[in-house]
């Protein structure tokens, strides 16, 4: 036997049983006697020794996604057999210092390679794999076609829309193509850095720590087809809805047109259309789909099937979507904008509001925002200092349908009615989403149903009287085509309805009394909010395994974890709403 083979210098792969399922692991023994772990859900770190007929290690394990911090001692005899080892091992989970759990198990781990893994550190990280970042800009320089990189204390272009994320990534990963995707996250992997994605729009929705970003702005080509667009990853709405309207077509986009096609689908897609046409994945005919194993594929409803349904609504976890083909449908009229009720008809307007919306048609699709507004030098003169409510409308259909239905609200008294015929590429006006970049603290929930008495609740903490601080308190009515059509997103929760959205800037001296009145709008409601939320619309509170779950149904939900299982088993895809089975 070569002498390689009697120690475990090298790399190995093997699965270790526990708790009714088998969690994958990658080792890595270097001859100074340090090893190294790697798993989907954490990272380790310890040393090796020979003894008679084997050999010992022991190591920290840090696991990844926890509320706070876990960690794991664990201690394991092995004995090698050819190109296996066979291990017993004890392992012991501590929680902020405090021994809360304790197991055994035995496992086999496989020969991988006989050298160190270029992702083996003799020293921890915060919470990360630390690689060697000069060796890592090394590998990518060293591709045949270099991919551009930088270092991103000298640049800020990896923020996105929510600047409450203040923490930039190790390094910033500029690709040219799709294929360069699918290398760049071969060399990630390689090298034991997770990944980040951002393409344009809204970004990351949590800390980007020591992690790659992939930056596919440059990825921005629009093709136009008989009855589809093709975009890619860097495309925003505002980008492509030009030129497919001008066709005489639409696209199915969402309330701002500043958001990536690209990240939009990734969550599902919930249109300002959605009543009347369902969820904007369902119009996605195929995706150019990166995975860490350096392959780029196109994926299907009928061609890997897995990847694509995970894909459209697994927030990234699969495989990095590189380019989307989207059918886009005729739409022969449309009558859009919003209501405005002053603060005197704050009550009356949610109360008028929420009676209105149950009866209505799936071509009305609505939903009713209450706004406060701050008496600050850049706040619009006619919005300073002003509390009010907002419903926004999109009706497929007739201006004169569209006014016979609008007369409940309209009976009321109205400050300013934009409500008309409005031009496709101008959707955006009927939300009128902020277009800058903002810090903001948001909560989101979905709710079954909408009853008189959660009507009364919601005026007892968001009506006239309400204390609320600057910000908004947003309900939009789910349902209609989204309640009798199966989606091929994993949206579920968006069939029947209403999405709760409460969304307040982020100033650090209002942080407790923002956090307090977003509290007591969730409280009050309780009695109807089940632990569910739209996959779209997770964002930097929902970090945890737990909230992230919410997003989906127990089928979705089993899904997706076979999904990331088979297209990233090592998690590499992890600085997201990580999806994993815990």
């Amino acid at each position: 036997m070569d002498p390689i083979e009697k120690t475990p210098v090298g790399t190995w792969k093997g699965v270790a049983p526990h708790d009714g399922r088998e969690d994958a692991f990658l080792l890595s023994f270097a001859d100074d006697g340090t090893v190294a772990l790697r798993t989907p859900a954490s990272e380790g770190h310890g040393a090796w020794t020979s003894r008679a007929g084997g050999f010992s290690y022991t190591l920290v394990e840090t696991l990844f996604d926890r509320e706070h911090p876990v960690q794991v001692h664990i201690a394991v005899d092995a004995v090698i057999d050819g190109e296996t080892y066979r291990g017993s091992g004890t392992a012991e989970v501590q929680v902020a210092g405090r021994t809360v759990a304790s197991t055994t198990t035995d496992f086999v781990a496989s020969r991988t390679g006989s050298g160190v893994a270029p992702w083996h550190v003799v020293a921890p990280g915060p919470g990360y794999l630390r690689a060697d970042l000069d060796t890592t800009v090394a590998a990518f320089a060293a591709l045949s076609e270099p991919i551009a990189t930088l270092v991103p204390q000298t640049d800020e272009d990896w923020r996105g829309w929510n600047l409450t994320l203040d923490v930039p990534p190790a390094l910033v990963v500029r690709p040219r193509d799709g294929r360069q995707v699918a290398t760049a996250l071969r060399v990630a992997d390689d090298h034991g850095w997770p990944v980040a994605v951002q393409a344009t729009g809204h970004g990351a929705s949590v800390e980007l720590g020591r992690s790659i970003l992939l930056d596919l702005s440059g990825l921005d080509d629009v093709e136009l087809r008989p009855d589809t667009v093709v975009v890619g990853a860097g495309v925003r709405w505002r980008d492509v809805l030009p030129t497919v309207v001008a066709a005489g077509r639409i696209a199915l986009c969402g309330s701002s047109p500043d958001v990536g096609v690209a990240g939009y689908l990734s969550g599902g897609g919930l249109p300002v259309l959605a009543r009347s046409h369902g969820m904007a994945a369902d119009t996605v005919r195929s995706l150019e789909v990166a995975t860490v194993d350096g392959e780029l594929r196109v994926c299907s409803p009928s061609q890997q099937p897995d990847l694509f349904a995970a894909s459209l609504g697994g927030r990234g976890n699969a495989g990095v979507i590189v380019s989307a083909e989207i059918a886009t449908p005729v739409l022969a009229s449309f009558v859009g904008g919003n209501l405005t009720f002053g603060e005197e008809d704050v009550d009356e307007a949610i109360r008028t509001w929420a009676a209105w919306s149950r009866d209505l048609p799936q071509e009305m699709s609505s939903s009713l925002v209450v706004l406060r507004f701050p008496d600050l030098p850049q706040t619009p003169p006619e919005k300073r200092n002003r509390y009010f409510v907002q419903v926004r409308v999109a009706y497929v259909g007739s201006l004169d349908a569209a006014d016979a239905l609008l007369k409940p609200l309209r009976a009321l008294t109205v400050e300013a009615d934009t409500v008309g015929p409005m031009p496709y590429d101008q959707i955006g006006q009927v939300y009128l989403d902020p277009p800058r970049a903002t810090p903001a603290w948001i909560e989101t929930r979905v709710l079954d149903e909408l009853p008189d008495e959660a009507v009364e609740a919601l005026v007892s903490v968001a009506g006239q009287h309400a204390t609320l601080p600057f910000g908004g308190v947003e309900l939009r009515q789910l349902g209609g085509v989204l309640a009798s059509t199966a989606s091929v997103s994993t949206a579920s929760h968006a069939r029947e309805g209403y999405q709760l959205f409460v969304t307040n800037p982020a100033f650090e001296d209002r942080r407790e009394e923002v956090f307090a009145a977003q509290r007591s709008v969730l409280d009050a409601l309780a009695p109807w909010l089940p632990e569910k939320a739209l996959p779209g619309f997770l964002f930097s509170k929902d970090q945890t395994r737990r909230r992230v779950r919410r997003a989906y149904d127990d089928a979705d939900w089993e899904a997706l974890c076979a999904a990331k299982e088979t297209y990233d088993p090592m998690n590499v895809l992890r600085v997201n709403h990580n999806i994993s089975r815990g």
